[in-house]
């Protein structure tokens, strides 16, 4: 191994951040561990200007973390994963928002914990909260389930594969022409072939830059 190099992330403070420093006010609600790794996402949190008084601390369990080995050259990536603290989500509480009063919720996966997730989206729509929801692998096995939540959602994105364990199909343009009728707009990404997306109105492709040098595909 010629460079070793250690950081926070994941799929809700990676998003935080970007949305933190594209200028906009955030709160981070999730779970960590009391432990170097659990501190050092906090110190990230607020080093970005990010409210972490919404972090729950998950007791007798360690902060999530992963091993990524990382191939340089081609930018394709192994990842190791031990999810620790972030395993489960059933001590969230949805009254956080209440008190947070966000204009948007954005939510990535709860390990399949469909029961959490409409108990936000219901107390979201309650207060008038628009949200956007990128599920993980194990909501998608929620089929029929995932679709009678999207109800709730403004804005649903997926990736090519995952649309069509949602709805069947392969084509771009069949399987966004299938989520527009459950969600307002509908984002499919599609790896080196850009992205497609929708707002029930219009039928937007997005390419890649041409000649960029993949560094890293994870995410």
């Amino acid at each position: 191994i010629d460079r070793v190099m250690f950081e926070t992330g994941g799929g809700g403070t990676n998003s935080a951040v970007t949305f933190a420093r594209g200028g906009h006010e955030v709160a981070f609600i999730g779970n960590i561990g009391r432990d170097s790794a659990g501190e050092a996402i906090l110190a990230c949190l607020d080093e970005e200007n990010i409210d972490s008084s919404y972090v729950y601390f998950a007791p007798h369990k360690k902060t999530g973390c992963s091993v990524i080995l990382l191939d340089t050259k081609s930018g394709e990536r192994t990842i190791l994963t031990h999810r620790g603290a972030s395993a489960k989500f059933d001590n969230l509480n949805p009254a956080d928002l209440e008190e947070i009063k966000p204009d948007w919720m954005y939510i990535t996966s709860l390990r399949g914990d469909m029961k959490t997730l409409e108990k936000f989206l219901k107390k979201a729509q309650e207060l008038g909260v628009k949200v956007m929801w990128n599920p993980g692998k194990l909501e998608i096995k929620e089929g029929k389930k995932l679709l009678s939540l999207l109800k709730y959602v403004e804005v649903l994105l997926v990736n090519k594969k995952e649309a069509g364990e949602i709805v069947g199909g392969t084509n771009l343009r069949e399987l966004i022409e299938k989520l527009k009728g459950y969600c307002p707009v509908v984002i499919i990404t599609d790896g080196g072939m850009g992205a497609i997306a929708t707002d029930g109105k219009e039928i937007l492709r997005a390419g890649l830059y041409e000649d960029c040098v993949v560094k890293d595909t994870t995410g």
